[in-house]
């Protein structure tokens, strides 16, 4: 989620928000941690973590979305953003839109709570 009047990521992770120094929500066997940024292994070498770089559209560049990516072989999944199509779904925060002004379903299976539709 992004605030202010200039492009500033912020995940929600857990009750806590990863910003500045450790902008990265890692989620290992469901517990959230922020951390800092350190390429593919930002949240260790877990083969089943998520990696958070953002969640929702306003975390990204104009034009990009928050793309929730499955990690193959190892089965990890990353939120990055990217230019739509997302290869799976598009990420979001309940209660708020997705790119299109489609809206953003709870889902608890998500690690941002929820899934655009």
């Amino acid at each position: 989620m992004s605030t202010g009047t200039g492009f500033k990521a912020e995940v929600i992770c857990g009750d806590a928000t990863c910003e500045g120094a450790t902008p990265i929500c890692c989620v290992i066997a469901e517990v959230k941690s922020c951390a800092a940024y350190a390429g593919s292994f930002s949240c260790g070498e877990d083969p089943t973590s998520t990696t958070m770089s953002c969640d929702d559209h306003d975390d990204c560049l104009g034009g990009q979305t928050c793309c929730v990516n499955e990690s193959a072989p190892a089965g990890g999944i990353s939120y990055s953003c990217s230019y739509a199509p997302c290869p799976t779904h598009e990420s979001c925060l309940p209660g708020g839109t997705c790119i299109g002004g489609r809206p953003c379903v709870a889902d608890a299976a998500q690690a941002s709570g929820g899934k655009c539709m």
